[in-house]
This record gives C-alpha cells, sequence and structure tokens, in this order.
C-alpha cells in the first residue's frame, strides 16, 4: 500500500477516550518548587519556524514551572498542527532541570504525522444496511470544496470518531440490532491518495428482533387506559431501542407529574435469539407522593431569597408536583443573574416528606460599555451604556433583581442620554414596571431646524404567557424647535414649534426567536397603539399605531434567511387636523434604509424640506452567512415608503437599497458594519442618488 499508517487499539486507547496526544515524553526530573522556565527547546525538525512554535504556545521566559500551563501550550500546537491538515500530529514535553535546580528546560517533541484531508470514507462487513445509509449517520466525511476550505469544516478531526462510534451504534439499534459490534475505525493514506482513507469495519450486525412478550413488575400500576397510552408497542411489532428508552422516560415523566417524587421505571430486556424475540419487563416502583416540608436555597450569596422564592409555585406542605418544579427551574434559570440553576430533592421511595434544594451560581451582573456608531447620522457617534441587571434601590443596592441602565449617545452635534429602571415583578405578583427618562439635543435631525426633547414614560407589563407579554402606560414628550430656517420658520404653525404629546400606550409582544440577539430560527411579532390626548396635560391629539414582525430561516450550513418588516401610522383627532412636524415619520439610516441618508426618505415641501409624513413601512430581507466561527457575512435589501397620509402609499412607489454587511458574533459586545447604495428613490429626492455607496458601522449597544 506504500506510505500507509493506521489506527489501532492506539486509537482505541487514546483518541476515542479524548484528546491525550499531548502528553510528557517521561517522568518528570524533580524540580525546585519556584524552577522557572530557562529555555524552550523543540527536539526535531518542524515544519514550521520555531519562533511561529513558540508564538502558539505563549509561553514566557521566567514562568514558574507549572504543568498544566504547560500542557495547554502544548495543546494549542497540537491543535494548530491539525488545523494544517496533520490530523494525526502529537506533541509531547518534558522539564529538565537547566544549570540549576532554580530553573528547568522545556524539551518539545512534534510527531507532525502525514498530512492532507479526508478523501474517501468506507465501511466494511454491513449487509443489512447501506454504506450510503451509514454515510448520513456519521458527521466526518469528505468535506471538498472552497466552501469547506472557507468554513474550516475540510478538516480531519480525530476526536470526532468517538461520537460517530457511537451515533453508529445508536442507529443500528434504532433499526433493531441489539448485537452491533463495530470495530476499530482504520486511517490511511495509501501511495495512489493524496488525502487519507478512513474505513469502519461493522464487525457483526446480528439480527433484527421483534417485541416478544410485554411484562410488568410492580406492586401497583396505573391504570390500564393509561398504560396503553405510556406504552404504545404491541408483540411482533419491529424491536426499536430508541422508542423504548423514549417509553421509559414518559412513564418517568408521568409518574413525577402525578406526584410520586421518586418512583423508578427500569427496563429488563431478555433476547430469545432462536427465534428473534425481544422479551420486555417494566419494572415500576411508584413509591408514595410525599409532601413538601422545606426549601432549601445555596449559592445566592447577593441576590435576595424572595427574588427565587417568588418563582417556586410547590409551597411547603402540598404534594410533589414534577412539572411546577420544571417551570420553576426554567423561571429561576431565565433570571439574569444567575449562570447555573439546580434543583434536587431529597428523600426515597417511601419519604412522606421531600426538602427542595435549589443551588444557584451567579454571575457578574454589572456592565459597563463604551463603543461608536456611524451611519444613523453623518457623525461618529460615541456610545456610553451602565447596565445593572440585579439593582436594589435600597443598601447594598443589589440583590432585588431590578435593571438600571444608563446611556448616551454623544457627537459634535448629537447628545441624547437615557435612564431607565425595570422592575420584572412588582411583589410577588406577576406584573412589573417599566420606568424610562430621556433627554435628546440634536442637531443634525434636519437641515432646516434643530430640536430638542424630554421624554418620560411609565409601563405595566404582565406575561401572558412564556412567549407573550402585554403592556400598557402612561407616556410624555416635550419637544423644542430651535435654529429654524428664515423659509421655514414663515411656513411653520406654532403648534409646529412647541409640541406636548402626553399618551395612553399599549402593547402586545409575542416572541419565539431562539436567541434574543442573535436569532437563528422562530419569529416575533409587536404590535401597538399609542393615545396622545389634551386631556392628559398636552396639546397634540393623536393616534399612533405601529406593527413589527420578523421571522427567521435556518436553511444549511448554520445560515439563515430573515425578513424584517414595520409599518407606522398617525392619524389626528379633534383639534388637531396636521401632525406637528417633530412627530412625523421618517426612514433612512442605519435603522430600516440603510442605503439611504438619516431621516432622507420623506416626502419634501415647498420650500424643498423634507416634511416628513403619516404613514410609513419598511421590509428588511437578508442572508446571513457564517465564515468564521467569530464572522458572519450578510447579504440584504431594504424596501421603504414614506405617504404624506396615514394608511395611504406615497404615490412616487417604494425605494430600496442593497448592500452587504459584515457581524462580528459577540455578545457582549457586537459589531457590524453595513454597506449599501439606493437601488431606486424619489423623483423628488435631492439628498440620495442610486448607486452612491453609504456606509454605517456601530460597535457596542444601542439602547433608545
Amino acid at each position: 500500500m506504500g506510505r500507509r499508517v493506521r489506527i489501532f487499539y492506539f486509537l482505541l486507547a487514546c483518541v476515542l477516550t479524548g484528546p491525550v496526544f499531548c502528553e510528557s515524553l517521561a517522568p518528570l526530573t524533580p524540580l525546585a518548587p519556584q524552577a522557572s522556565l530557562a529555555e524552550l527547546r523543540f527536539q526535531n525538525q518542524l515544519s514550521i519556524s520555531e519562533e511561529k512554535a513558540k508564538d502558539v504556545m505563549a509561553l514566557q521566559l521566567g514562568e514558574p514551572f507549572d504543568p498544566e500551563k504547560i500542557q495547554a501550550a502544548a495543546d494549542r500546537l497540537h491543535q494548530y498542527y491539525r488545523n494544517l491538515y496533520h490530523p494525526m500530529a502529537q506533541v509531547k514535553w518534558k522539564a529538565l532541570p537547566f544549570k540549576s535546580h532554580d530553573q528547568f528546560l522545556l524539551l518539545v517533541e512534534v510527531v507532525e504525522g502525514p498530512k492532507g484531508r479526508l478523501q474517501e470514507l468506507r465501511f466494511t462487513g454491513n449487509v443489512q444496511v447501506t454504506s450510503e445509509t451509514l454515510r448520513t449517520v456519521v458527521k466526518t466525511v469528505p468535506r471538498d470544496g472552497a466552501w469547506h476550505r472557507l468554513i474550516r469544516k475540510d478538516r480531519l478531526n480525530l476526536d470526532a470518531l468517538e461520537m460517530d462510534r457511537q451515533a453508529l451504534r445508536e442507529f443500528y439499534h434504532h433499526l433493531g440490532y441489539p448485537d452491533i459490534e463495530i470495530g476499530i475505525p482504520v486511517l490511511e493514506k495509501p501511495a495512489d491518495y493524496q488525502g487519507f482513507l478512513l474505513t469502519w469495519p461493522i464487525l457483526k450486525e446480528g439480527k433484527a428482533y421483534r417485541i416478544g412478550t410485554i411484562s410488568f413488575e410492580a406492586g401497583k400500576l396505573p391504570e390500564a387506559s393509561v398504560l396503553e397510552e405510556l406504552i404504545p408497542l404491541e408483540p411482533g411489532d419491529p424491536y426499536n431501542s430508541r422508542a423504548l428508552r423514549n417509553i421509559q422516560v414518559n412513564f418517568q415523566k408521568y409518574l413525577l407529574g402525578e406526584g410520586y417524587a421518586f418512583a423508578t421505571v427500569d427496563l429488563m430486556l431478555s433476547p430469545r435469539e432462536d427465534m428473534g424475540y425481544m422479551d420486555i419487563t417494566f419494572q415500576v416502583d411508584m413509591g408514595r407522593k410525599p409532601l413538601l416540608r422545606k426549601i432549601k436555597l445555596h449559592g445566592n450569596s447577593q441576590t435576595s431569597d424572595h427574588v427565587i422564592l417568588r418563582e417556586i409555585e410547590i409551597q411547603p406542605g402540598e404534594v410533589f408536583a414534577g412539572d411546577s418544579l420544571y417551570d420553576t427551574k426554567t423561571r429561576i434559570a431565565q433570571l439574569p443573574m444567575f449562570s447555573q440553576v439546580e434543583l434536587t430533592y431529597d428523600g426515597d421511595l417511601q419519604s412522606e416528606f421531600f426538602d427542595l434544594n435549589v443551588r444557584v451560581q451567579e454571575r457578574k451582573t454589572g456592565r459597563f460599555e463604551v463603543g461608536v456608531a456611524y451611519g444613523e447620522t453623518e457623525e461618529v457617534a460615541f456610545l456610553v451604556n451602565l447596565l445593572e441587571s440585579n439593582l436594589s434601590l435600597k443598601p447594598p443596592f443589589k440583590g432585588d433583581a431590578l435593571s438600571g441602565r444608563l446611556s448616551a449617545s454623544i457627537a459634535s452635534s448629537l447628545f441624547r442620554v437615557e435612564g431607565a429602571i425595570d422592575n420584572p415583578r412588582m411583589g410577588e405578583s406577576h406584573w412589573g414596571l417599566n420606568n424610562r427618562v430621556s433627554y435628546e439635543d440634536n442637531q443634525i435631525i434636519s437641515d432646516f431646524y434643530d430640536q430638542r426633547s424630554l421624554h418620560a414614560q411609565s409601563i405595566l407589563h404582565y406575561p401572558l404567557s412564556a412567549h407573550q407579554l402585554l403592556g400598557v402606560g402612561l407616556s410624555g414628550t416635550f419637544y423644542d424647535i430651535y435654529g429654524m430656517d428664515p423659509l421655514l420658520a414663515e411656513s411653520l404653525s406654532p403648534e409646529d414649534q412647541d409640541v406636548r404629546l402626553t399618551s395612553v400606550l399599549s402593547y402586545w409582544d409575542w416572541n419565539r426567536t431562539d436567541h434574543l440577539l442573535r436569532p437563528t430560527s422562530g419569529g416575533r411579532l409587536r404590535a401597538g397603539v399609542e393615545l396622545g390626548t389634551s386631556a392628559l396635560g398636552g396639546n397634540v391629539d393623536m393616534v399612533r399605531t405601529r406593527l413589527d414582525a420578523a421571522y427567521y430561516l435556518p436553511t444549511f450550513f448554520e445560515q439563515v434567511l430573515s425578513l424584517e418588516c414595520g409599518v407606522e401610522n398617525l392619524t389626528g383627532f379633534s383639534s388637531t387636523e396636521r401632525i406637528p412636524l417633530p412627530l412625523r415619520i421618517y426612514l433612512g439610516g442605519q435603522r430600516n434604509l440603510r442605503g439611504f441618508d438619516y431621516r432622507s426618505v420623506s416626502p419634501a415641501g415647498p420650500e424643498g424640506n423634507l416634511v416628513g409624513g403619516e404613514g410609513a413601512w419598511w421590509a428588511t430581507l437578508e442572508y446571513r452567512i457564517p465564515t468564521w466561527y467569530w464572522l458572519d457575512l450578510a447579504v440584504f435589501l431594504d424596501v421603504g415608503d414614506v405617504s404624506l397620509d396615514a394608511y395611504t402609499f406615497s404615490g412616487e412607489g417604494a425605494v430600496s437599497d442593497a448592500g452587504l454587511g459584515l457581524i462580528v458574533r459577540a455578545d457582549n459586545f457586537p459589531v457590524r458594519f453595513d454597506i449599501a447604495s439606493p437601488l431606486n428613490t424619489y423623483d423628488s429626492d435631492t439628498v440620495n442618488t442610486t448607486g452612491d455607496l453609504r456606509l454605517s458601522f456601530s460597535a457596542g449597544y444601542r439602547f433608545y
């Protein structure tokens, strides 16, 4: 076979039990307790430079001897070689005294092994299941082409072979072959191959079994109708280990839901090889229905006990309820101050009482962020955010699960600051309260005027379900227009320059996405109505309706197709015949039409100034493609329209743009670059031109 490498029991003992290629060459020679690294030396010739290898290991001369740290450095070099397509590379090291016992020499040996990608995958010994079918089960398969190289999916990872082995066994068991035996995978590089050949030997498939007798060993069982629903099996059905495990799990869940906290459901399998039948016995011990005696909390050194206790529905003296405890764990895990949550209960089959243990691990809840943004305005804005998600209004000002935020956006012609406090649960109720206040001085909002605004709102919100939220509250916003162009000043009425909007707000949120900041599947919807009325002290009577929706569809190779859209309309009533200028709607900028200048999509007045509209809609179609593990590429199309009157179209047709985006995957500090160009504009548009490129950029969060 020419140049050939085989992995037999070495692969079983090493690769299949974890990454153990990096190991010491020999027992360490005794060193002084504080011996420091004097020299790092490689024992053999490397295909990369020694300087590069040392950079990858990242060990500094003078560092004290630390076997764990040295092993981690060797692991980094090992991974580096695997990324260079040396799947069987080994990195070994040993430390020796150097000149004195206070110093040590680190000797590193690298066995690079052959280089290449996986070229072919074979299965031998399989008769009942085709090789084509088995290839769909394993993850380690040949991956050719530029795309797989770009996303680093073409590298052969031997550590994944154990998972493939388990997947093959599981697949055969699912098909009813419990006697399956899978041999040690053989990896070789034949002389006429550019890459590797991987062979999985199927040593024994055995025969496919059918269900024989079904019996029970139990002192007490649920009713026959319940058993028939829990165990949908009949003698003669094909044996399926996965289905049996599901039955066992569902049986256990049923008993937990009925209050049997310590019930056990075991399976005893008795094969009749001569006839090909598998007899099944369910060994069930239901035990007693214990009562809750005490709730014990562990790990919440900063968080108040009542924050956890109010999420626990079952109370002392009540019967065990498995479903309630599952919901309890979910609710506690959703709290932002905990990174881990574990629920256990003490007792046994004959226990009359049980104690509930709630163990939590607290995370850091405060965060300070500094970022920048460009594209929403024609200036670079600096962002500052101070957040705390476990705030208290009394000393020591932590532990009551309040969320506090102070945010600012600062540019030469823009100053915006906002503060907010959210109480997710008021007392023992499920009602929450959000209070927010903000101030803005914006000198780039228009070429014809500048604007100041002061806003405050208070919203009560209530969770209708795990995915729905209802909110209702009051809002007040005061606008002051200044620095007006003389031509505009002559046409503006006093109602346009001094606007006081006092409103009643209501909204409904529905969210079934899989991730808050970077969703890859599911959808979300928000519908809101705002009633502005002079009865609350303002000078504007109007109704604002807004609907925002998004849907995320995973395609293949972790790519995502998303559609986001929104529609907003303003309608005056009573004494308000025309919506004042500060309240009118504009599109353009980083949040909707990225190929257009900030707030530049709008009907124009006689003087050429943009007057905004009373109705608008926008939509974005985006395709997101993962490239490296930390970077996504996005291709998008934005469409939108602004009309003078509510619930109508502009008459000039929708405008649109297309572009590319780069998204850095960082939940703690997201970064996004977008570059887009208008595809078509309004005939009256004097700001945007088809084909012009517009860049937008943001780093950090924006909350306003």
